[in-house]
């Protein structure tokens, strides 16, 4: 019903049934890499009002994270996933998880259903990053932000990540405000 495509690899199917709605399957990390497509295999359909959610999980496999989801109006979909590297070598099996759920409860599971899943730091490093390639843009037309403009920008940022400590979820809905 559901299919791998990794780079380099033949299109991998050998999930194994192990509820109604789930399935899993072990994959050596050095294989999987970093991105990959998951789809519904040609022909196959998952019920009505219901999506495949995919999932990762490493030894001793005890936490998930989410990595994507796809349905019927949505067949396929590139997933990225970043393991950590103190968790993953190469020799180490990456179990992936596919459920299938009711649409209004994956979306509550899910908010907002991203398309690239962050960890904290990794959200950390892009807010720096881009907040970094503001200051240097005002910069470049000659307006300066005088000679503390940084320090504001580092200042703001340690705000920005004590917000983030309390509600990981904060940086969706800045853009909300007016």
């Amino acid at each position: 019903m559901f299919g791998l495509g990794i780079p380099s690899c033949p299109i991998f199917t050998q999930f194994q049934q192990v509820q109604p709605e789930k399935w899993v399957a072990q994959i050596p990390a050095k294989v999987l890499g970093s991105s990959f497509l998951f789809f519904l295999l040609p022909g196959a359909s998952l019920p009505a009002n219901t999506i495949a959610t995919l999932y990762w999980s490493v030894p001793p496999y005890e936490s998930w994270s989410f990595v994507g989801l796809i349905g019927n109006d949505c067949p396929s979909k590139l997933c990225t996933l970043k393991l950590p590297s103190q968790s993953a070598p190469e020799s180490v099996m990456v179990e992936l998880g596919i459920s299938v759920e009711n649409m209004s409860e994956a979306a509550l599971a899910v908010p907002n259903s991203p398309t690239i899943v962050l960890d904290q730091s990794d959200l950390q490093l892009l807010v720096r990053g881009i907040a970094t390639d503001f200051f240097r843009f005002v910069e470049s037309f000659g307006q300066s932000m005088g000679p503390d403009g940084l320090a504001m920008v580092d200042k703001w940022f340690q705000k920005f990540q004590e917000k983030l400590q309390s509600d990981p979820w904060y940086w969706r809905r800045i853009s909300d405000r007016t």
